[in-house]
């Protein structure tokens, strides 16, 4: 009996194995292939508003406890191509707790390039998620980042010797930071319980074309749902908050380190991932 027992037991064990190996060996052969260069999935813009559009999207993020103690580290990650599966990347080191963007008309220059180079063409629309910072700083952030970008805008037209080239722009603020809570009523009893993915709870909170709205992208089955909040402060695009809202849920979903959603915008979560590479490992810019 106590053999039998211990039999069972090791084939329990065996099958277990046999399972966690199958998942490290799929896990890798994932990496392998995004290393590669190939697309793991994308994320089909199936938005009335979208189909069709060269949509580019860029991620802003600054790493501040870099190991070396006198820098913080900047990283912007932009899509490339069509179907938003390709990126663009650039790290900087810069002064310590520094907050704006350093060199950013250069790096949305070169993104751009790179885009173009690919797809013999310029975007119809740029989305730019930046990872947010402190109330007071909003106001700072439009006046130097948003203009910058504004400005890159026009450089790209003359140099791409497009007259009056005008695409829609939108800066968005990102914030995982936050203190609220959002529960959705669930069955007939009244009991409350966190809202599915995909919930999205927005408005206009103005009549200059700025909204805000929070997104929980992600499936949670312990504990308490903390959604992200999306501040956009900047759009001259023709879209309507619905798209900002479908646009911003997918990206959610093209993170590939992943195999579901998370929290925020790939190229933001790539940009995140890139400035803390650098700033706890490389300690410096990389040379390419």
């Amino acid at each position: 009996m106590l053999n039998r027992l211990g039999a069972n037991h090791q084939n329990v064990r065996r099958d277990s194995m046999k399972k966690n190996a199958m998942s490290v060996v799929s896990k890798i052969l994932l990496q392998i292939n995004a290393k590669l260069g190939d697309p793991l999935w994308k994320i089909q813009m199936g938005h009335p508003e979208l189909k069709g559009k060269r949509i580019i999207i860029g991620g802003m993020a600054i790493y501040h406890k870099l190991l070396a103690g006198n820098k913080s580290c900047a990283a912007f990650v932009g899509t490339t191509n069509n179907d938003l599966t390709k990126f663009y990347s650039c790290p900087k080191l810069m002064e310590m707790n520094h907050q704006r963007f350093d060199n950013l008309r250069e790096m949305v220059i070169n993104w751009v390039r790179a885009y173009c180079t690919t797809n013999k063409a310029v975007p119809d629309y740029i989305i730019v998620y930046r990872e947010g910072v402190g109330e007071g700083s909003v106001q700072s952030i439009m006046e130097l980042e948003v203009e910058v970008v504004k400005k890159a805008v026009i450089i790209i037209g003359e140099k791409m010797k497009i007259p009056n080239y005008q695409p829609g722009v939108a800066f968005i603020l990102v914030n995982r930071k936050i203190n609220q809570r959002l529960f959705s009523a669930q069955g007939k009893g009244g009991q409350v319980g966190n809202p599915v993915s995909g919930t999205v709870v927005g408005g206009e909170i103005s009549s200059s074309g700025r909204f805000d709205f929070f997104l929980v992208p992600q499936y949670v089955n312990q504990g308490t749902a903390t959604p992200t909040s999306f501040n956009v402060i900047y759009n001259t695009t023709n879209l309507s908050e619905d798209a900002f809202y479908f646009i911003t849920n997918e990206q959610c979903y093209n993170y590939y380190n992943w195999q579901g959603a998370v929290r925020v915008p790939a190229p933001l979560m790539y940009a995140d991932k890139l400035a803390t590479l650098v700033g706890d490992h490389l300690k410096e810019a990389p040379t390419s």
